[in-house]
């Protein structure tokens, strides 16, 4: 789901479904804009590797257990 279209997912009252979300603007927070790259965790193929104990010997996307997404690296 594209991150816009999440964070204007609101329930009933108005208020994000996200609970982090619903916590932050109830506490005076306001959304000003997506923050597209704020997830973006850069490493060498060696880091990948060793930081979740897989191999990493091809470009492209790779499922990586426990993550929502696949993951895009370049070998």
């Amino acid at each position: 789901m594209p991150m816009r279209e999440y964070v204007d997912n609101v329930a009933a009252d108005c208020l994000p479904a996200d609970p982090w979300l619903r916590t932050h603007l109830r506490a005076g927070a306001k959304i000003v804009k997506i923050a597209p790259h704020s997830m973006t965790i850069v490493g060498t193929i060696k880091d990948w590797s060793r930081w979740t104990g897989m191999p990493f010997d091809r470009s492209g996307e790779v499922a990586i257990a426990g993550r929502a997404r696949a993951g895009h690296g370049f070998a």
